[in-house]
This record gives C-alpha cells, sequence and structure tokens, in this order.
C-alpha cells in the first residue's frame, strides 16, 4: 500500500499586476501545482514508499513566480506520514500562516519601428523596435539575457526577443542574432531600458496575434536548478517553446504579425 498525504494553504504574491498564478513545487518528490485565483492550493504527495520501507526527513515546498523572491516552508515526513513535531504546517498538512511573496522587479514594454496599428510586416524585413523596463524593487537582481556583439563599435546589445502564439502553438525568434548569455547585476531601487532591433526576414511565420516577451532568466540563489528544470527548462541558454511556462508577472503585450 502506497502512503498518501495531503498539504494545502494560502499564497498570496503581492502586489500583482497579472493573474499569473504562484507555482508551488515540492522538492525531491518533483510534484506542482498552481494556486487558484484566492491564492490557495492543494497537493497530494504520494511516492513515500521504497524498497527500504517509508520516506523519512524533511522535505522544501517552494512557492514561486519568476520575478519574485522566492520563499519555501518545510514539511516533516516519519515512515510516509506527516510528523508530529511541524514547524509550518500542522498535523494535518495544513500551512499554519500564510506565505507572502515579496516583488522583485517590475517590467513592462512598449513598440516602435516599422509597424502600422500594431501590424508588423516581418516579411518584408521590416524593424520592430521593442523597449523593455526594468524596475528593481528592494532588493538587488541579478538578470542573464542573450546578447548580440555589435562589430563596431566592439560592444554588445540584448536580443532574443520571443513571439508566442498560443492559437497556433508556435515560437519563433532571430536565432542570428544571439551570440551568448550575459549577466547583467542591479542595485536594489534601480531602474534601467534595454532596447531591443527585432527582424524575422527568412522565417516562413503563420501570420496572426503574438504574444512578446523578451528571454531573460532572473537568477536566484534560494531556487533549486530542480525548480527551474521542473518547468521543462534544462538549460538556461537553450530557448525551447517551455520557456513560456514560466511564471512572470507581467502584463501581456501582443501584436499581429504579417
Amino acid at each position: 500500500m502506497t502512503s498518501k498525504l495531503n498539504i494545502s494553504g494560502k499564497v498570496i504574491a503581492k502586489n500583482k499586476i497579472a493573474d499569473t498564478p504562484v507555482y508551488v513545487w515540492v522538492e525531491n518528490i518533483d510534484i506542482s501545482t498552481v494556486v487558484d485565483a484566492a491564492g490557495n492550493f492543494s497537493i497530494d504527495i504520494s511516492n513515500l514508499d521504497s524498497q527500504d520501507g517509508s520516506f523519512s526527513g524533511s522535505i522544501r515546498v517552494f512557492y514561486y513566480i519568476h520575478n519574485y523572491k522566492v520563499e519555501h516552508s518545510n514539511l516533516y515526513i516519519t515512515d510516509g506520514r506527516l510528523s508530529n513535531a511541524q514547524t509550518d504546517f500542522d498535523q494535518n498538512g495544513n500551512l499554519l500562516e500564510v506565505v507572502y511573496l515579496e516583488r522583485l522587479a517590475s517590467f513592462d514594454m512598449s513598440f516602435s519601428g516599422d509597424i502600422t496599428d500594431n501590424i508588423w510586416d516581418s516579411s518584408n524585413g521590416d524593424t520592430l523596435n521593442v523597449d523593455f523596463r526594468i524596475n528593481i524593487q528592494d532588493y538587488p537582481v541579478s538578470i542573464y539575457s542573450n546578447v548580440k556583439v555589435l562589430v563596431e563599435p566592439h560592444d554588445y546589445v540584448p536580443s532574443g526577443v520571443l513571439f508566442y502564439s498560443s492559437l497556433n502553438n508556435e515560437l519563433y525568434y532571430n536565432q542570428n542574432n544571439i551570440d551568448f548569455l550575459q549577466r547583467y547585476d542591479f542595485d536594489q531601487n534601480s531602474f534601467s531600458v534595454w532596447e531591443y532591433s527585432c527582424t524575422l526576414q527568412g522565417l516562413e511565420i503563420t501570420p496572426g496575434e503574438y504574444f512578446v516577451r523578451p528571454y531573460f532568466m532572473i537568477y536566484q540563489e534560494d531556487v533549486p536548478e530542480a525548480l527551474i528544470q521542473s518547468l521543462g527548462i534544462v538549460n538556461i541558454e537553450d530557448i525551447t517553446m517551455n520557456y513560456i511556462n514560466m511564471p512572470l508577472d507581467m502584463v501581456s503585450k501582443s501584436i499581429f504579425i504579417q
């Protein structure tokens, strides 16, 4: 018989501006869910039995949105059951207190360049300019971003803007415009603007509306690598469709590509 237990609680991301739910992930067991509209979650935890007997030890439960400071709770298990001595949960698996997440950074985008009425004719080699505004909150933040090396002058500029269609489940970006991944370190309460110049000439793109998101990764020392991998991101240097699964609190922006 396989042991199974349930944990539940409430997680609130402070000052959230979009409807992005908090991602809840259980370390080692690799079980996950997202909170509902009210911030509540419930997870059944199984697979606690093995040939050596039932699991005993501590498990961390993480609460994550990409641009929020990650938090976690400790869960103690003895022989596949909840231990009597808990610090963050009660003996029934309910969180003792609401978990609050603090925002690390806020982001916003605006478009300009060769567009008319939010329509971009990428087939003609027209250029879309994206201004990506980064507002760092109360903690220093490190962000990895793709960059393009310039020959003259000897410098590099941000690159790696993704165009995603949920209708066609298609993802486009200019792969030739990416040279390497660069780390940027920001001080708390700072502000920066990244200016992207985008072309998709040479790609066969299905006309339609596409959501726009620059590819970047916020580094947090307290975020386990396995948590990021649970979202399908095995290597942060590789851009795949799974990046769209990354929970990010930012107002969505889209453009029609023809």
